[in-house]
């Protein structure tokens, strides 16, 4: 699985589609209902540009995120590290997380209850997040999940210079 998604990583600077391959078959070996991948103007601000796969989002939910519940969303990019991997917890405790109007209003009903950020590539030239989200049902993420998602930070950091130079 790890080539597989490897390989998608890397067809990425070759296809009409991007990233799109490689999104859908990560989400789906992650068991994430939802997947995003945004990337930024290498300063660490988040340039709106950004490439979704998921079994459930709409127009409608995205708008509302982006109008609504952005600005509550503990996750804070600006922060992250390249090669680094985070949850909703490395910026809120738990349970501090779920009392939140965030947690109450948006994740439970869009099924984002647990969430895993990989912050790639080069701060100053290009960034970019890659975001796994699913519902409690799924359960948190595992260790496991979250050395897959590690493992695959240095491959999508260089596949992301190599389309930054392209």
């Amino acid at each position: 699985m790890q080539q597989r998604l490897i390989e998608l990583v890397y067809d990425a600077t070759l296809q009409t589609e991007g990233w799109a391959a490689f999104l859908h078959e990560f989400r789906l070996a992650m068991r994430s209902g939802g997947a995003l991948l945004m990337f930024g103007d290498g300063s660490g601000t988040e340039s709106g540009r950004d490439i979704r796969d998921s079994a459930w989002h709409t127009l409608t939910l995205v708008r509302l995120y982006y109008d609504t519940f952005r600005a509550m969303n503990p996750l804070d990019y600006a922060r992250m590290l390249p090669g680094r991997v985070y949850g909703y917890e490395d910026f809120v405790p738990r349970a501090e997380f779920e009392r939140s109007d965030y947690y109450r209003q948006y994740c439970t009903r869009t099924m984002n209850e647990h969430a895993l950020v990989g912050c790639f590539g080069v701060r100053g030239e290009a960034l970019a997040w890659l975001n796994l989200s699913r519902g409690a049902a799924a359960g948190e993420y595992t260790r496991r999940e979250r050395r897959l998602l590690q493992s695959l930070l240095p491959h999508l950091g260089r596949a992301l210079m190599i389309c930054a130079r392209l």
